[in-house]
């Protein structure tokens, strides 16, 4: 079966076509919606909360109702201008069972970076009778923070029977020490690591779709958008 999947930090809609950085939900919706993906993973989205401003500013369901998917999960890693804000994921599949499992954050902050509390979304769908399981996150900035999402993955990834798809903006390019028990563990989709930030320069790879050895890749790419920060990131598999 074919599969297509996208994962997409969105800056939750900041437009970087505006000098005023306006709110564009509605160009996010589009290029979504033009990929036509199976699953969708987004990052740095806002959930519904007390806030005063348009309803579309609550990102995760206008973009799912927006986009046309029947099936959408939003998975709150903080609390931001009164807000729920970390990830929502997006499926053309009844979600049969989701989880948000948060990262350990760690005991000292070691480095002048921002610190922010993550979490990785598993979700399991069923396309056409098979069992998938998907773990999507957006991982910190900071060395330690990369490698206790790193260790918790790779965890998770290890106690699955299904085959597996992990997708996010991970802040780590792949020649990284960091990186290297996530790329051992599954398959990178990227055989060229294309960079994916920023999008008005790209220069580093930082969005994945990695795999595990029974899904066939048939390819993936960054897609050349300029509207968020990052380039979305699209794969195609056979599942």
């Amino acid at each position: 079966m074919n599969f297509k999947v996208l994962t997409y930090n969105i800056q939750h809609g900041v437009d970087q076509h505006s000098e005023t950085r306006e709110i564009n939900l509605d160009q996010i919706a589009d290029i979504i919606g033009n990929v036509g993906a199976d699953i969708v993973n987004l990052n740095e989205v806002y959930g519904a909360g007390e806030f005063p401003g348009k309803p579309y500013e609550m990102n995760a369901s206008y973009l799912a109702s927006k986009c046309g998917y029947n099936y959408s999960f939003f998975s709150p890693a903080i609390t931001a201008n009164g807000r729920p804000y970390g990830n929502a994921f997006f499926s053309k599949y009844p979600i049969l069972f989701a989880e948000v499992i948060p990262i350990p954050d760690p005991l000292r902050k070691t480095e002048r970076v921002h610190y922010e509390s993550r979490v990785i979304l598993k979700t399991v769908i069923k396309p056409e009778g098979k069992c998938l399981t998907v773990f999507s996150s957006h991982f910190g900035v900071a060395k330690n923070e990369e490698r206790n999402a790193v260790d918790l993955m790779c965890d998770l990834i290890s106690e699955e029977n299904n085959d597996i798809i992990c997708m996010g903006d991970f802040n780590v390019t792949p020649d990284n020490e960091i990186t290297a028990p996530l790329l051992k563990a599954l398959k990178n989709t990227s055989a060229d690591n294309e960079p994916t930030f920023p999008s008005y320069s790209p220069e580093i790879k930082i969005d994945y779709i990695l795999v595990s050895e029974n899904v066939d890749v048939i390819g993936g790419k960054p897609l050349n958008i300029i509207a968020s920060d990052h380039f979305p990131y699209v794969a195609e598999l056979n599942i």
